[in-house]
């Protein structure tokens, strides 16, 4: 018999899963756009779930990606140094404050200049929205809004000026490069933030709950054990099933996808409407104008698109 050689992948990768203790604020943390999920970070890093093996996969394959955006790099002529290194910054009072691990550094021969780069692997549809620091700071999802901060705090702790984000398109390889120059007045609200929350923490004052933000608190590690504060959660009962929450954190895993699959139907439908019987690639496109049913008016119609993908047999599969 042929030995279960993914089955020992997907054992050996479950064997890794864990919940590492926090004990500073983390630059991939600063960001985020409430202090008291920092604080629960610190005092509660135990009680945060552990991750899925689902979730855990697609972290090694971000790993994957950033190592490749490396290797692409230094195949260009580029020099990457100080790769995965633990910065710390200190506050004030010349005591860790914010911590945190570097992508790297880029240097070009010759020059002597070396850019602190944060690398990004991520959807095809955030790649195509991300265009410049602004587009991360207006995102609708709170963890993109996050980079920003993250980066600022990398070049806090490098004493640089300028830095860079390289991100990649998971799914066709595709780069681009947005560069970040230095916001000390940005930069200053996170040091207060970081501030803030080491001293909550120091005396164990948890910080009063934000208003409730779907888009933040959904995605939350703590709301356990944050809604007994919150009026949204007097009266819930908290409930041990492990069946139900693996179902709702792989709920959480495919709504980006969701939402995603959701703008790109709707952008594709719309470039091809009024187009009947063609082939793009291996996909047929067909097209029609239905009533729509129920109207009191007659007349009212609407194009109905319909994409299958066609084999190399020439017989058509899909919808």
């Amino acid at each position: 018999m042929i030995p279960r050689f993914v089955d020992r992948i997907l054992e050996r990768k479950a064997e890794r899963i864990h919940v590492s203790p926090c004990h500073t604020v983390r630059a991939s943390s600063v960001g985020h756009p409430c202090e008291r999920y920092l604080v629960f970070e610190q005092l509660h890093w135990d009680q945060r779930p552990r991750p899925t093996l689902t979730q855990q996969l697609i972290f090694d394959e971000g790993h994957v990606h950033e190592r490749q955006i490396i290797r692409d790099l230094q195949d260009a002529g580029f020099i990457v140094s100080e790769e995965g290194r633990p910065f710390v910054l200190t506050g004030r009072d010349g005591k860790p404050l914010i911590t945190g691990s570097i992508d790297g550094k880029i240097m070009e021969a010759g020059d002597r200049r070396s850019i602190p780069f944060d690398a990004k692997s991520i959807s095809p549809w955030g790649y195509e929205a991300i265009n410049t620091v602004e587009d991360m700071r207006t995102a609708k999802q709170f963890w993109v809004r996050k980079y920003e901060a993250q980066l600022t705090a990398y070049l806090l702790m490098s004493g640089e000026e300028e830095g860079c984000f390289i991100f990649k398109n998971k799914q066709t390889g595709a780069l681009k490069q947005i560069d970040l120059t230095l916001d000390l007045a940005y930069a200053e609200t996170l040091l207060q933030k970081a501030e803030r929350v080491r001293a909550a923490v120091a005396v164990r004052d948890v910080p009063a709950p934000i208003p409730w933000d779907d888009a933040v608190c959904g995605h939350c590690d703590f709301l356990s054990i944050c809604l007994p504060d919150n009026p949204a959660g007097k009266g819930l009962e908290v409930v041990d099933d492990a069946a139900l929450l693996n179902l709702l954190q792989r709920r959480d895993e495919l709504t980006e996808a969701h939402a995603e699959y959701a703008e790109v139907d709707k952008a594709l439908k719309a470039t091809v409407k009024g187009r009947d019987n063609i082939i793009v690639g291996s996909w047929l496109i067909k097209g029609k104008f239905v009533e729509r049913a129920g109207y009191a008016v007659q007349g009212v119609r609407f194009w109905q698109t319909t994409i299958s993908k066609v084999p190399q047999d020439g017989q058509t599969v899909g919808p």
